[in-house]
């Protein structure tokens, strides 16, 4: 469910790095369902959301960044499909956690795996090209 393939890949080594430690995130989320044996993940679960939040804010911020750089046309998309994200994110209710950890682990793991692939391979692969030219530019 959380793993790295090459399909993924932008072509923009920042980017792909970020994107990876995205999906590390999600893997750690899914080792904690894998391997809970009962015991009480409250702690381990909402800090690994919350780093999933912040480090989403720092990568977001990266991709608009690069973006706005490049000139490129679907900016204002991307920053309200970004926004919208983050805003679900903030939604999540963390106190059904105490509920049913297992189902609530796999519950945001489903939105944030489907999310985090769809965006990858349809709305980032959309600047790729853009992208990869001012990143060439700047390393020159």
């Amino acid at each position: 469910m959380f793993e790295w393939n090459d399909d993924y890949s932008v072509g923009i080594e920042e980017i792909d790095v970020q994107h990876k430690h995205l999906i590390g995130i999600g893997a750690e989320l899914m080792e904690m369902v894998k391997h809970n044996s009962n015991e009480d993940l409250y702690d381990d679960v909402i800090d690994a959301v919350e780093r999933m939040k912040d480090y989403t804010v720092y990568h977001f911020a990266t991709e608009e960044r690069l973006m706005e750089q490049a000139g490129f046309e679907g900016l204002e998309a991307h920053k309200d499909e970004h926004e919208r994200f983050i805003a679900k994110l903030d939604e999540v209710d963390l106190s059904d956690l105490d509920v049913n950890q297992t189902e609530f682990i796999m519950d945001i793991l489903n939105f944030i795996s489907k999310w985090i692939f769809k965006h990858i391979i349809g709305a980032d692969f959309e600047y790729r090209d853009a992208l990869s030219a001012v990143v060439r530019e700047s390393a020159q």
